[in-house]
């Protein structure tokens, strides 16, 4: 609902903003609010949404970045109506796109994957790859050494070091082990990856 403190709309869309404040339980994740488009001879939204020449567009409610293995606070909203998981965003450094987050004997911490863009001239998702340096049973070493008295750690192990043999490897795309991990922890935690974005979405 637009009570008069959000900005000014972005890109030139006149139906997209964003949140001007920052919504209960925030965790560093982006929320874009999508606002139906008006019409201009009544002057009242259009209960469909916005829409083209062609008909109406689908936007999702919310984007989620490509992470691999992210936190809780990830699975809580991917399952909710409308989110889609954006794979068509600008790497971010620094970032859960490439780091996972765990619990150690001595608190939280993150494990980083070395990665590098394909070009130096490219910021896409895309053509983010593993470096030489990244290390299948190096990975697994310190997840061993972390978590391995964690519940159920030793059933999962064996899905999880298919998992780190077949993706982490040089050269191989950091987004399709991010989506290959989620994917994985959605089986597990009984519910439905959400979708992946089909285009660029200002936010």
């Amino acid at each position: 609902m637009d009570d008069g403190r959000q900005p000014s709309p972005l890109g030139g869309q006149p139906h997209v903003g964003v949140c001007a404040r920052r919504p209960p339980g925030w965790k560093g994740f982006v929320r874009v609010v999508q606002q139906a488009k008006r019409c201009p001879t009544r002057g009242v939204q259009n209960p469909l949404g916005p829409d083209d020449e062609g008909g109406p567009v689908s936007q999702p409610t919310g984007l989620l970045p490509a992470a691999t293995f992210p936190p809780l606070a990830w699975f809580h909203r991917a399952q909710r109506s409308g989110v889609e998981v954006c794979v068509h965003e600008h790497y971010v450094k620094q970032s859960l796109r490439n780091r996972v987050a765990l619990v150690g004997p001595e608190g939280p911490f993150d494990l980083s994957l070395p990665v590098h863009r394909r070009g130096a001239s490219t910021r896409s998702i895309r053509d983010v790859l593993f470096t030489d340096r990244v290390e299948p049973n190096a990975f697994l070493r310190v997840l061993q050494t972390n978590c391995g008295r964690a519940p159920f750690f030793d059933h999962l192990l064996p899905e999880v070091e298919a998992w780190a043999h077949e993706h982490l490897v040089p050269g191989a795309p950091l987004l399709e082990a991010s989506l290959a991990s989620t994917r994985w922890a959605c089986h597990w935690l009984g519910m439905t990856h959400p979708p992946v974005t089909q285009t660029y979405h200002e936010h």
